[in-house]
This record gives C-alpha cells, structure tokens and sequence, in this order.
C-alpha cells in the first residue's frame, strides 16, 4: 500500500465518521437511537421510547404457614456481585437445572446449606427449603412522564425445592 492510499483512506474515515456519528445523533433525536443495533446487533431493542416492554422478573416466596414473605433475588443472592444474579437464575432455576415434569429444583446438601443460610440471613427463623417457591413473571413496564412504571404481571412458571435423593 502506497503513502497516498493510505492518506486517501485516512481522510475518507476523517470525513465518514463524524457524518455517520450526526446521522446517528439526529435520526435518535427524532426516532429511536439506531446506533446500538448497528454496533451490538443484541441491543436492538433499546427501550427508549414509548412503548410497552416485558421482561422476565424472579422472585422468591417464603409461606411459613401464617405469611407468604416476598423475598428478591437481591436478597437471597446477597453477597454475591448484582452483575451475576440474572445468570445464577438463569442458570440454576430455569429449564436444564429443575425437573421439567415436577418443576422441582433438587438441592445438593452443601446447595441447602447455602440456600437455608441465606434465607436466615433475609430474617427468616429456623427456614424449611419445601416451604420456599419461585416465582417467574413476565413484567410488563411502560415509560409514563420520564417515569418507568410497571404496568403488568403475568406468571408463567414456578420452581419449588427439595433436598437431593442420596446418591
């Protein structure tokens, strides 16, 4: 390659890029942003405009006979980085890890060790794991007066536990 197709090239992203970065800022003042999709093809559905998004959400139920206690990941998880909470459920909670037919999650003993810990770390006494049920929601939220509320909760799967059979 010769100095001046390099120079060439040079110029042509010194002029294309700023062009491209005004495109992008004027089409997002108008519209959704496009860049996201263009550069991470997984963010195409950025949410940032009016309409109505679901994600899934998981929470915890705690009915010890008298009182269901709603608990969230951030509290049965805590300790551990929020960064891998959505991965631990996703995980360990969703379709490979629990009896599809039952719907059963099947705990090794170091596994209800750790999970009966952690509920008496949310404050709950003496916790029976056959007494704990997650829930999984689709939650539906909608961006009202710069305000995100939730406008929507459908469940669509619950997991209960029990302690491994012996092996």
């Amino acid at each position: 390659m010769t100095k001046k197709t390099v120079r060439h090239i040079f110029i042509f992203f010194l002029i294309f890029l700023p062009l491209q970065y005004v495109m992008v800022g004027v089409t997002g003042s108008m519209r959704s942003e496009m860049w996201p999709a263009f550069v991470f093809p997984g963010f195409k559905n950025v949410f940032d405009t009016e309409e109505e998004i679901r994600i899934p959400k998981a929470l915890f139920y705690y009915d010890d006979g008298s009182d269901v206690i709603e608990l969230t990941s951030a509290q049965i998880f805590d300790g551990i980085p929020v960064s891998k909470h959505r991965g631990i459920l996703r995980y360990q909670f969703q379709r490979y890890n629990v009896d599809p037919e039952t719907r059963i999650k099947y705990l090794s003993d170091e596994g209800r060790r750790w999970l009966v810990g952690q509920l008496e770390n949310s404050g709950i006494e003496n916790p029976d794991l056959q007494k704990l049920t997650l829930n999984w929601y689709h939650v539906s939220y909608q961006l009202t007066d710069s305000e995100l509320a939730e406008t929507g909760r459908e469940k669509f799967d619950s997991v209960s536990f029990k302690k491994a059979a012996a092996e």
